[in-house]
């Protein structure tokens, strides 16, 4: 069979050859190859084609969504509640697993849109020379030494050497991030031409934009310019140690090494980029940013960011937005944990001290649904707080949980516990029965999350403003969803049946309100005082250190 030799094909500078020995090195003619030698290539080099993004099975996926400890746990209360025949507990541990693994399913299938893009670029058909005739042959079907027609708005297929080219015109945008458009011709280029500067060659996923040319292909598949940038960005990893690759192959000089170098220093990178040739440096950075008009949308999905006006001045807002959303996420923090940990401290001392339980595992459920629906997620759209621009930048290294964090967890669970387990006894105490004061408890904690969500809304500044009482839509709007929902737990008949709840008295819900005040104050006052004696750093006053810090360096 008459093959190329891999040799040849791997190390041959095609870019500084002469057209008439590219043919020759790729055993091929200006009259093209004959069908049977470009089956016989097909066979050997394979289908023209990037390789497909690796990913799993839906099902796959759809089943690791049940692979963590809590999932295992809940799985087993609900076989337990099934065994002990309490049916309608575990119909509602196990409804709650399913919403939880439907909603990581659909969040997960979000797969990265980089290499799809990249895929995209290349156009279905190519109008090649076969047998000596014009045909159009798929673009998956291209080998080496095939001659390709090329015309305007043709999209290139593969990485060809041009033999001829008269006022060829080349969108090289996407490649090598060039806006204007390159001039090609046949003669060959030097030898240490940059990949923008190879005037006879045309890179696969490139743009015609005038005139007409002929090439030969050289590379097709993975091997090409684009196909080496898709390999490349397959291979990119999530920094959990340094790395440093030596990879300076583009004109352009964001690569992996020029990133890596300062990263292995625990340093954080931004770059910003346009083009194919930037999508595994902006990957690799740990803020990538993209262009979003002149941008390539593989180096959209590659990106961390994209700037859709393509003015840097966009960055200061992004770092704004930034700073704002990361505030946010130590909110749910820092109201999640601590209203869980209250629940679990009321039931362990309860069963540690011998008391019936204050809650069933489907009122915990519960409570723990509803509020994360709608309390937990307006957190996520809270506005910036005043002077978030004035902060001096945290470390990188900082923890969510930072000591202020952990030490405000415990107080605040093990305030929730006082509380809840005081009602649950004061209610016992009144001569009624446990079904009512497990409502009591489950009530009780819904106020308690309310007036705890007003507290955490501001963890620099005291929450005690007109600003602060008066909450947002998202906030108000929550509340009375909880609200609705709290009395349809308490009053309606078929919550009864499913929850074994029971109506309360106006004046318990007075004293539930009580206490919520109460803890609101007591948390209060707890910041007020932290701020004072200076104990966490976190709460010194950011826009004075911001300027000292300034004035020290300037």
């Amino acid at each position: 069979m008459n093959e190329i030799r891999a040799d040849v094909e791997r190390d041959a500078n095609w870019h500084a050859s002469p057209s008439g020995a590219v043919l020759s090195a790729l055993q091929s003619r200006s009259s093209g190859l004959t069908s049977e030698e470009a089956q016989r290539r097909l066979a050997a080099h394979g289908p023209n084609a990037l390789p497909a993004p690796k990913g799993r099975l839906p099902l796959l996926r759809f089943l690791a969504q049940f692979h963590s400890v809590l999932i295992y746990f809940l799985l087993a209360a609900a076989a337990a509640a099934w065994f002990l025949g309490h049916n309608v507990d575990a119909s509602v541990i196990v409804c709650v697993v399913m919403v939880n693994a439907i909603a990581g399913f659909v969040q997960e299938g979000k797969a990265e849109k980089a290499l799809h893009a990249i895929r995209s670029m290349i156009s279905p058909h190519a109008t090649v020379l076969r047998d000596g005739r014009r045909i159009s042959v798929a673009v998956e079907e291209l080998v080496p030494g095939d001659i390709v027609l090329l015309e305007a708005g043709d999209r290139v297929p593969a990485d060809l050497r041009l033999v001829r080219a008269h006022g060829v015109l080349i969108d090289e945008a996407p490649l090598t991030g060039e806006s204007v458009a390159a001039e090609k011709k046949a003669d060959s280029a030097p030898m240490e031409a940059s990949l923008g500067d190879r005037h006879c060659m045309a890179f696969s996923g490139t743009l015609i934009a005038a005139s007409r040319g002929i090439g030969a292909v050289v590379e097709t598949g993975a091997r090409t310019q684009i196909g080496r940038i898709s390999t490349m960005l397959q291979e990119v990893e999530q920094l959990t140690t340094p790395l440093l690759r030596q990879i300076n192959r583009f004109g352009r000089q964001f690569t992996w090494i020029a990133i890596g170098a300062p990263q292995s220093q625990n340093k954080i990178v931004a770059m910003t980029g346009d083009g194919v040739n930037d999508a595994p440096s902006l990957k690799q950075a740990d803020v990538g940013v993209a262009m979003g008009r002149k941008g390539t949308e593989a180096a959209k999905g590659a990106a961390e960011m994209v700037l859709l006006d393509d003015n840097f001045a966009s960055i200061v807002n992004a770092v704004h937005e930034g700073r704002t959303v990361y505030d946010n996420i130590r909110k749910m923090i820092a109201w999640t944990v601590p209203t869980n940990g209250g629940e679990v401290f009321t039931v362990i001392v309860a069963i540690l001290a011998g008391f019936t339980r204050p809650m069933t595992a489907a009122q915990i459920l519960w409570i723990n649904l509803m509020l994360t629906i709608t309390l937990g997620l307006v957190l996520a759209f809270e506005p910036s707080e005043s002077g978030v621009m004035r902060r001096p930048p945290r470390r990188a290294n900082a923890p969510l949980l930072s000591p202020f964090m952990v030490w405000h967890v415990i107080v605040v669970s093990l305030l929730f516990m006082a509380a809840s387990l005081g009602v649950f006894l004061y209610t016992l105490a009144s001569g009624r029965d446990v079904e009512t004061a497990r409502t009591m408890v489950v009530n009780m904690l819904a106020v308690l999350e309310i007036f705890y969500l007003f507290n955490v809304r501001y963890m620099h500044v005291t929450s005690i403003t007109w600003r602060g009482a008066l909450g947002t839509p998202a906030v108000l709007l929550a509340i009375a969803a909880v609200l609705i929902l709290q009395l349809l737990y308490t009053y309606a008949p078929f919550m009864h049946a499913i929850f074994d709840s029971r109506p309360v008295t106006f004046l318990d819900g007075l004293l539930a309100i009580a206490i919520g005040v109460t803890l609101m104050l007591l948390l209060e006052g707890e910041k007020a005082l932290l701020r004072h004696w200076d104990i966490f750093e976190e709460l010194n006053d950011g826009p004075r250190r911001s300027r000292a810090a300034h004035g020290a360096t300037s």
